[in-house]
C-alpha cells in the first residue's frame, strides 16, 4: 500500500524535476551565449579568434552539433 502512494507523489515531483531541467538548459544557453560574446570581443584585441579564447578557458560555448 505504501508503494502505491508514493507512485501517486512522483507526478509532482517529475514536473518539478522538468521545471529544474528546463531551468538548466535555459541557463547553459545564456551562459554560452555570454561566453561567446566575450571571446568575441576579446578576439579583437588579440591575434586569437573567439574560437581559440573559449578553447583555452575550457568552454564548449561553441558546440558544433548544437548541443
Amino acid at each position: 500500500m505504501k508503494e502505491a502512494a508514493c507512485r501517486t507523489d512522483l507526478g509532482p515531483l517529475t514536473k518539478k524535476l522538468l521545471e529544474q531541467q528546463q531551468i538548466i538548459e535555459r541557463l547553459t544557453a545564456e551562459r554560452d551565449a555570454a561566453r561567446q560574446m566575450y571571446c568575441g570581443r576579446v578576439s579583437r584585441d588579440v591575434r586569437l579568434n573567439a574560437f581559440d579564447i573559449a578553447k583555452n578557458h575550457g568552454w564548449d560555448c561553441f558546440k558544433e552539433d548544437g548541443k
